[in-house]
């Protein structure tokens, strides 16, 4: 009998594909955040100063770049991290903490922690606070200012409670992602070590 005739491959395609679906998971993402971007430029720019038009305008055409043009997946990811980052930070630069500048730094945040896996989110959020305290301080010492018409007069009490929210609700839904990625990650382990074994067994039974 012909053993190698009758011993089966292993299809690839039977194992959890992590980096495929990785794949998929963020051009579905860019994706969104395209279609987003469109409502957010039609709903800001009556409003915006035009630096922050232009800026809007590139950060989009960026966006559209690397999610139609054949990029790698950390570029890709990356990209979309700045992105929203600066949307978030342009946001605080104009209104201060009366608006929805840690929204987009938040996302920033849990977004590093969905797409990478070494813990860049910390790297994300260090840079996110740095900048709300930088603000802070600046605003303190009446060297900073928020650019927007109408914003209301900011205390410092103001930036406290914005920066300690920001802080406290990136740590605890960060730490809750990664929890979920190792049990992930532990259970697709567990499930490929059974499917190898199992085609083992299988080669063993038919020789």
């Amino acid at each position: 009998m012909n053993n190698r005739a009758l011993k089966p491959k292993t299809n690839s395609s039977s194992v959890f594909n992590y980096k495929g679906w990785r794949e998929n998971f963020i051009i579905t993402i860019l994706r969104f955040a395209c279609l987003l971007g469109i409502v957010m430029m039609i709903v800001s720019f009556p409003t915006s100063t035009t630096g922050t038009r232009i800026l809007f305008i590139i950060l989009y055409l960026l966006l559209l770049t690397i999610t139609f043009l054949s990029a790698p997946y950390l570029l890709r990811a990356g990209t979309l991290i700045t992105v929203v980052m600066l949307v978030g930070i342009n946001a605080l630069i104009a209104w201060g903490p009366w608006l929805d500048g840690s929204l987009f730094l938040f996302a920033a945040v849990i977004l590093a922690a969905l797409l990478f896996d070494n813990r860049t989110d910390l790297v994300v959020l260090g840079i996110s606070t740095l900048t709300i305290i930088l603000l802070t301080l600046l605003g303190y010492y009446n060297v900073f200012q928020p650019s927007a018409d109408g914003v209301p007069a900011t205390a410092l009490a103001d930036w406290l409670i914005y920066a300690a929210s920001f802080i406290i609700f990136s740590i605890v839904l960060t730490t809750a992602i990664n929890l979920r990625k190792k049990e992930f990650a532990s259970v697709m382990q567990q499930t490929q070590s059974t499917f190898q074994t199992l085609t083992r067994e299988r080669a063993k039974l038919e020789e």
